[in-house]
C-alpha cells in the first residue's frame, strides 16, 4: 500500500471523536478508498468486520433495514464474518455504501450504541438517487479521497524530502537553480502522464515505463470541466493523433511535444489545487475592441483578497490577462501568480512559480 494523506485523516478522526461519529470516505472508483481503510483498520484495531455491499447477499443488506435490536445485528455479523466483537476495539467497515443506502440512516443508532467504530466508503454517495428516502445522520463525518497528489506521488517513489524543500523555497521565493528545476519539471511531467490513481503508480514502479496501459461571485451558467486525473486527460486529448500513445508520452516527458499543452497543464494545476482542498474559480470578461475575452485560469483566496493565477505550458511569460485583471480589481488583488515550467522568479509584481509548486498556492 502507498502512503497516503487519507490515513492521517482517519487517525485524526479516531483520536478526536473516539467513536462519537462514523466516518464516510468518498471518492471516485479505483482511487484507493477500500485499500487505505483496510490498512488503517489492520494497524489501529484489534478486530474488524468488512461488509462489502457490492458483494453481500440480500439478507446482509436487509439486516440494516431495522436496527432496533443491535444485539441481533451484531450477532448476525459475527456469525457471517467470523469476527471477535471487542468493545471499542472493533471497526466495522461498510464498503460501497451507495449499494445499501439504509445503512447510512442506521449510523445514528450504531454510533449512539457506542460499542464499535464505523467507516463507510463509497462513490457517488451524495447524488439524489443514493440519498432518497433516508435521513443523513449528523453523526457522520465525511472525507473526500482524491487521486494521489504530487507529494504522495513522490512518497511512492521513495522521496519524502523534495516537497518540504519546495515548500520552503516557495515561502522564501528563493530560486532552486535551473538544473534542479529541469529535473523537477521532468518528474512533474512524469506525474502528469502517470496520474494519481494507485494502480497506475504501482505499474510505473514495477515497469518504469509510462505507456498506454497507464492511460487532455459564481455564475453557475459558466464553468470549466477538468478531469480528476490528468493521465486520463492526456490519453483522451491525443487519442486521435497520427502518432502512437507511446510517442505522445515520450515527447511530453521530454518537453518536445509539438502542440500547445496549456490545457494539460491547466488540468494538472486543477488536480493539485483540488487535492489540497481548494475550491476552484476562474474569471473571464470581454477584451475591449475585440471579440475575444481575457481569462484568469484560477482565482484563489488570499486572506481578505484574492490571488489570480495564470497557467502557461512553457517558459512563455507574457500575461496580458493577469495585468488586466489586476488593473481592473486592484484594491482586491493580493499576490499575482504565473505558473509555468521554469524556475522560481519574479517579474515585476508577478510571482513566477514552477508547475510542481502549484499545490502551495
Amino acid at each position: 500500500m502507498f502512503r497516503q494523506k487519507m490515513y492521517d485523516i482517519l487517525l485524526d478522526w479516531k483520536s478526536r471523536f473516539q467513536g462519537r461519529t462514523a466516518m464516510l470516505v468518498e471518492g471516485v472508483r479505483r482511487v484507493g478508498k477500500s485499500t487505505v481503510v483496510e490498512e488503517f483498520t489492520r494497524r489501529e484495531y484489534r478486530s474488524y468486520i468488512l461488509v462489502d455491499f457490492a458483494e453481500a447477499s440480500r439478507d446482509v443488506h436487509e439486516l440494516f433495514d431495522d436496527v432496533s435490536d443491535l444485539d441481533y445485528l451484531f450477532l448476525q455479523l459475527q456469525l457471517r464474518y467470523s469476527a471477535r466483537l471487542l468493545d471499542r476495539e472493533l471497526l466495522i467497515i461498510l464498503d460501497e455504501v451507495q449499494m445499501c443506502v439504509r445503512v447510512r440512516q442506521a449510523i445514528k443508532q450504531l454510533v449512539k450504541d457506542g460499542r464499535y467504530d464505523y467507516i463507510g466508503t463509497g462513490s457517488l454517495v451524495s447524488i439524489r438517487r443514493n440519498t432518497r428516502d433516508i435521513l443523513i445522520p449528523s453523526e457522520e463525518e465525511r472525507a473526500q479521497m482524491r487521486p494521489m497528489d504530487f507529494d504522495e506521488f513522490r512518497w511512492a517513489r521513495g522521496d519524502d524530502a523534495t516537497v518540504p524543500l519546495l515548500r520552503r523555497a516557495f515561502a522564501s521565493r528563493r530560486p532552486l537553480g535551473e538544473r534542479f528545476n529541469r529535473r523537477l519539471m521532468r518528474d512533474f511531467r512524469l506525474y502528469m502522464l502517470v496520474g494519481g490513481m494507485p494502480q497506475a503508480v504501482d505499474a510505473l514502479l514495477r515497469t518504469n515505463d509510462p505507456s498506454t496501459g497507464l492511460s487532455s461571485s459564481i455564475d453557475l451558467g459558466k464553468f470549466k470541466l477538468y478531469l480528476a486525473d490528468t493521465d486520463l486527460f492526456v490519453t483522451l486529448a491525443f487519442k486521435d493523433a497520427d502518432f502512437t500513445d507511446n510517442i505522445v508520452y515520450g515527447k511530453l516527458l521530454s518537453d518536445k511535444l509539438p502542440v500547445n499543452l496549456g490545457m494539460v497543464y491547466e488540468n494538472v494545476v486543477d488536480q493539485e489545487l483540488t487535492a489540497h482542498g481548494r475550491r476552484l474559480f476562474y474569471h473571464t470578461w470581454p477584451k475591449p475592441g475585440t471579440t475575444r475575452n481575457y481569462e484568469i485560469d484560477f482565482i484563489v483566496p488570499d486572506g481578505k483578497k484574492v490571488s489570480p493565477v495564470e497557467v502557461k505550458s512553457s517558459k512563455y511569460r507574457t500575461h496580458a490577462s493577469l495585468y488586466a485583471f489586476c488593473g481592473k480589481y486592484s484594491s482586491r488583488v493580493g499576490r499575482r501568480y504565473l505558473v509555468y515550467t521554469k524556475d522560481l522568479d519574479r517579474d515585476g509584481a508577478v510571482d513566477c512559480i514552477p508547475t510542481y509548486m502549484s499545490a502551495f498556492l
